[in-house]
């Protein structure tokens, strides 16, 4: 008997082992790729199949499904090379790319008590919106943010 694991994602290698005395295991191997296209999970199929004693398959008429799960993969929010982002009277849009496997909330905070800000009260505004850019990958976001021009001059944290 033979263990075949099998992943439906190139970010994820599945092989299958066999331990008489334990059981059957997947083992799970996580290809390091372009984080734009990470998808949050990816499936995992099982399957058994007769060998012969040389070690070659016997055929497909001996194979059986066995199961399928899912794998959760890491979650990651990726902002590449941002340094920093200066909004005032004279510049107050800016957009941000950002990547992310995962829906996400952004929240700005006071940048003295770090507490969140009302969205509606602050004059800093923002919004989240996915790109549709197959180009810029699957988890591609781009992060807008803007001030009122009533705005004091001060350093956000977002």
């Amino acid at each position: 008997m033979a263990i075949e694991c099998q992943s439906d994602s190139p970010f994820l290698e599945a092989r299958g082992e066999v331990n008489y005395l334990e059981g059957f295991f997947c083992v799970l191997t996580h290809k390091k790729k372009d984080f734009r296209n990470v998808p949050p999970t990816v499936r995992v199929s099982v399957s058994t199949y007769s060998q012969r004693k040389d070690g070659g398959e016997v055929g497909a008429s001996y194979r059986m499904a066995l199961m399928q799960f899912d794998v959760q993969l890491l979650q990651k929010i990726v902002v590449p090379s941002l340094q920093k982002v200066v909004l005032n009277r004279s510049k107050n849009t800016a957009s941000i790319s950002v990547f992310s496997n995962v829906d996400f909330i952004v929240k700005a905070l006071d940048p003295k008590t770090k507490q969140a800000l009302n969205p509606y009260e602050s004059p800093l505004k923002y919004s989240v919106t996915k790109e549709n850019d197959p180009a810029k990958g699957l988890n591609a976001f781009s992060l807008k943010l803007s001030v009122t021009m009533e705005t004091e001059d001060k350093d956000w944290l977002v």
